[in-house]
Parts: structure tokens; C-alpha cells; sequence
């Protein structure tokens, strides 16, 4: 099934991780977001990945595109991607940068819950690696030791070919080999 606005803020603002922010809910249609999206959606307008429509309206209950999708992701990830051209700049980017790799759909239709996990999943892969195929004789505290903080987890080359996976400072098992 689709996701709708609302569903697509709180999903992403939990990939994000990003703190809590004050910026003001000034859409036309404040009263029909959700109280439990309404943080995640100051969050994305605070970040500058949440912008509504040019009409003043967020749209909380509209299903979300795949293009509306790959935009927030794309400007979640880097803010100067925002300046890319709606949608075709977007969807080029998102392809070329590995953010499609297993998402399929049209453009303007809407996302489906399993893509948009998938999407997001690829724009920020960091709580997503299983560790524990890949330790074998180092402790878990040497291998945490040995590499650099990235997005709260690390960037780690297990077999020395250049090919970084990454894994959470908190947890070596998680739901992706």
C-alpha cells in the first residue's frame, strides 16, 4: 500500500535521526497533520527536506510520489541537493548514487511502503549490517576502535578491497547482510 506525506516525514525523520526542532507549522492545512508527524514534519522543514506546496499546503493524508520521495531523501542527505531541477534532477541523482537499487515505480505514482523503506534504507545504510558474519577472531570494542564515526555508526573495510559497509556504534546485528 501507499504512504502518505505525513507516514513519509516520520519514516525519513527516523532515518535521519535528527533531533527535535522548533520550526514553525505555517501550511494551510496545520489542523490536519497528525499529532504524531507533527514533530517529524518541523523537523523536515527545520532541515530544509520538507517544503510543502506552492499552494501553503503540507497535504498530510496525499500519498507521497516516488519523485516527491527521492527529493526529501536526496536534500535529507545533503542540503545542496535541494537546488537540483524537480523531478528529472532528483530522479537522475537518486539513480546514478545507488538510491533505486531495488526501488520500482513510476515517477509520479506513489510509493509503497516496502520502496520507500528501500529508498531510505540506501540513502542512509548505517543501522543496516550484520556484523556477525563478518567478525572473526577481533572483539567487537577492536573493531569499533580501528574506525572512524560516520552518521553514528562506522565505515569499516572488512576484506581490505576498498568496499566500506557500515554498522552502528550500538549494534553489530541488524536486519541486512
Amino acid at each position: 500500500s501507499a504512504v502518505t506525506r505525513e507516514e513519509y516525514a516520520v519514516l525519513l525523520d527516523r532515518f535521519v535521526k535528527s533531533k527535535d526542532n522548533p520550526a514553525e507549522l505555517d501550511f494551510s492545512d496545520n489542523s490536519q497533520i497528525s499529532d504524531w508527524a507533527k514533530q517529524a514534519v518541523q523537523n523536515g522543514i527545520y532541515y530544509g527536506y520538507i517544503n510543502g506546496y506552492p499552494t501553503g499546503e503540507f497535504r498530510p493524508y496525499d500519498d507521497v510520489t516516488y519523485e516527491e520521495a527521492v527529493k526529501m531523501a536526496l536534500v535529507a542527505q545533503d542540503e545542496e541537493n535541494a537546488s537540483l531541477e524537480f523531478p528529472d534532477g532528483f530522479t537522475d541523482k537518486a539513480e546514478y548514487s545507488g538510491l533505486l537499487y531495488g526501488v520500482f515505480g513510476d515517477n509520479s505514482d506513489p510509493i509503497t511502503r516496502g520502496d520507500a523503506v528501500v529508498l531510505l534504507n540506501n540513502a542512509f545504510p548505517a543501522n543496516v549490517i550484520n556484523l556477525s558474519e563478518h567478525i572473526k577472531d577481533e572483539d567487537a570494542t577492536s573493531v569499533k576502535e580501528r574506525h572512524e564515526d560516520i552518521y553514528g555508526g562506522y565505515k569499516v573495510d572488512f576484506d581490505g578491497d576498498g568496499l566500506f559497509e557500515y554498522i552502528t556504534a550500538d549494534s553489530f546485528i541488524s536486519a541486512k547482510d
